[in-house]
């Protein structure tokens, strides 16, 4: 495996003459951040020396409490398909690879259209629904202010059916919520459980959209902060607002 340390040690050349990137908590990513963490991460398992610059994006208006990847990029190594940082010149090819191979992809993901080309090419054979998950998809939607649009897809995905099986299988739901069409509690706007998160963000797309941009903000920065991320990033409108509200 390569550490964080490891992996900062072989990346230093690219981030000294590379002021639009950073290394934090183990992750290169392009900075100042907004409402997409665009990142690079270094696939590795605890029993092995091998490890696979993996690139991806995610949407931080959807109050993650850690990083994760829903859409990604492996890249394998040209000739043995895994890295290895005491390999000789394996820092210099990583450097080559990450800043031609891996950055291009990502860089251009600042908004919903880019995020979806992303995924159409690099989600794969997982992709069941359109070209991002649902939820992920749902919430671009409402970042462009196509609320209508946001409003169909989460009601073909939160049923009377489904609602009825996550509010008895999912691990403490949110107390009261067992039939569909009841108010939601407080409790499914921070709910851990995206589902429940997504049935909140239904609500107010039937029945209170000027609550909808506040709430992605709030879930944004609640991301922001629990990844340590506030010196990165800076607080940015979303296309239906005017820059003069904040």
């Amino acid at each position: 495996m390569v550490t964080s340390a490891q992996a900062k040690v072989m990346l230093k050349p690219l981030l000294a003459r590379r002021p639009d990137l950073a290394f934090d908590r183990g992750s290169l990513f392009l900075q100042p951040i907004a409402h997409y963490w665009r990142y690079v991460v270094f696939d590795t398992s605890r029993w092995s020396k091998k490890f696979y610059p993996t690139c991806g994006v995610m949407q931080l208006f959807d109050r993650n409490d850690w990083p994760h990847i829903t859409v990604s990029k492996k890249i394998r190594h040209p000739t043995r398909g895994s890295w290895h940082h005491e390999e000789e010149g394996e820092a210099e090819l990583l450097i080559e690879y990450i800043e031609h191979k891996m950055l291009p992809l990502i860089e251009p993901i600042i908004d919903p259209q880019h995020h979806s080309i992303f995924g159409r090419e690099h989600w794969g054979p997982r992709n069941k629904w359109y070209d991002l998950p649902p939820g992920d998809l749902a919430r671009n939607y409402c970042f462009a202010g196509l609320y209508d649009a946001a409003q169909a897809l989460l009601e073909g995905v939160i049923t009377e059916q489904n609602h009825s099986e996550f509010s008895n299988k999912v691990h403490n739901p949110p107390a009261g919520l067992t039939r569909f069409g009841e108010p939601l509690p407080k409790g499914a706007k921070d709910h851990p459980f995206v589902y429940w998160r997504s049935a909140y963000l239904l609500q107010l797309l039937q029945t209170d959209r000027s609550s909808i941009l506040p709430l992605l903000h709030e879930w944004e920065e609640h991301s922001v902060r629990a990844m340590k991320l506030e010196k990165y990033w800076h607080r940015t409108p979303f296309p239906a607002e005017s820059v003069s509200s904040f």
